[in-house]
């Protein structure tokens, strides 16, 4: 009788494993990726042999873990001899990864991100209105030209087209309240030409859609390899000093929107935002992509604890993210690929953002990570912060081993209210 429990029990995990991430059928899908994919099949086959075992590694490393499991296993078997059909098949499948899941976010819960103090708050006037549903000023499909003769316009050009700006790029309607208050951040490093045609173009598209926003360029100023994700965490911590933000979208600074009418306003789950792009013939990648432009509100962000701030070079910490927010249990939303149209600025790869090598075995372990590595095991050095008419600029050294390093820790922070 024992050994018919022991492999029923086997028989769920089996299921577990195999059901608890349902992207690996997407990955294993891979080889009939477009030509033009940044992941060839073969970064698939990788990935999903190595996300398979990743449940098992979570389970076996802490056995307090292991031992609830299993007694949780033990007592759905006392109520059933085994599983008989289809329906309680899926029934045994749902609540065993249900649990898993769990008991997996414990961790992150207990050891939750809490926001610092912003320097200021919104302060809209009492009679305004809201603005409307539908921004008046929209024109839906533009005229964006990436390769312009002269090059884009200067900094303080773009700023005398937009007056209305505040310090930092920030900008508000000045008559409704604004639906949402949005942080853009950019992750950058030597990319000015790029910056211009960004804010030449995005200013503009994010004033008719009467958001109140502000632009966070975010710029690698160590010599380390490019680091994508923490840049990212290091914006949301920033730019949540100064400002109640609602929501961010975290943006490539190469991409501009070619139709105002795909709205930057803040999402009910987590919003990949970047679903065509001129460059992969407006044609989504694959259906697991969650990079290039992204969107979550303050809160998810923060249940997600950010991204990893492990990823040195291009490439995986998208796919991480993917982990984080599929184990959270939250679904992915994009806008229409009719509106949410861009266009890719061409550029040559950096030398200092190669693949990075280390990014399947990182990926493999995505779970056991996420409660403790992102915002609440943040360190960086801020080395300026720069307040432009069009934007603002913020010198971080992401650190590295052995340098003197600003750590994020709850005593600087303030519980949320």
């Amino acid at each position: 009788m024992k050994d018919s429990a022991n492999l029923t029990i086997g028989k769920i995990f089996y299921v577990l494993v195999f059901f608890q991430f349902p992207l690996l059928y997407i990955f294993h899908k891979g080889h009939t990726i477009p030509f033009y994919a940044s992941y060839d099949g073969n970064y698939y086959k990788t990935l999903v042999k190595e996300l398979s075992s990743d449940v098992w590694e979570f389970i076996n490393e802490d056995q307090n873990k292991l031992a609830s499991i299993q007694t949780f296993v033990m007592q759905l078997q006392s109520k059933n001899e085994g599983i008989k059909d289809a329906e309680e098949y899926e029934l045994v499948k749902d609540t065993i990864s249900s649990y898993l899941i769990d008991t997996a976010l414990e961790d992150v819960t207990n050891n939750i991100f809490h926001l610092p103090k912003p320097e200021k708050t919104h302060d809209y006037p009492e009679n305004w209105q809201s603005c409307l549903e539908t921004p008046p000023k929209l024109r839906g499909q533009l005229e964006v030209d990436l390769n312009q003769t002269a090059g884009p316009k200067s900094f303080s050009e773009i700023a005398t087209d937009s007056p209305a700006l505040k310090s930092g790029g920030h900008w508000s309607p000045a008559y409704c309240k604004a639906k949402n208050r949005v942080a853009i951040v950019i992750p950058y490093r030597n990319r000015e030409i790029h910056l211009r045609y960004f804010l030449m173009y995005m200013h503009k598209t994010l004033q008719r859609q009467e958001l109140d926003y502000q632009i966070f360029v975010v710029n690698q100023v160590d010599d380390n390899s490019f680091n994508r994700a923490k840049l990212l965490n290091v914006g949301f911590v920033e730019a949540m000093k100064q400002y109640d933000w609602q929501c961010f979208v975290f943006h490539d600074v190469d991409l501009v929107l070619e139709n105002d009418k795909c709205l930057y306003r803040c999402p009910e789950m987590p919003r990949h935002i970047s679903v065509a792009i001129d460059k992969f013939k407006y044609k989504l990648l694959y259906a697991a992509i969650f990079g290039g432009i992204t969107s979550m509100t303050t809160d998810q962000y923060i249940q997600l604890n950010g991204y990893s701030n492990l990823f040195w070079g291009w490439g995986g910490e998208d796919d991480d993210m993917f982990n984080r927010i599929r184990f959270a249990n939250m679904k992915i939303l994009r806008p229409p690929p009719t509106t949410a149209r861009f266009k890719m600025i061409k550029h040559d790869h950096e030398s200092s953002n190669k693949p990075n090598p280390k990014r399947f075995s990182l990926l493999k372990n995505s779970l056991s990570r996420m409660s403790e590595d992102g915002l609440n095991s943040l360190e960086y050095t801020v080395k300026a912060i720069h307040k432009f008419p069009t934007h603002t600029m913020i010198d971080v050294d992401l650190g590295n081993d052995g340098r003197p390093k600003a750590k994020v820790t709850l005593q600087q922070l303030r519980p949320q209210t």
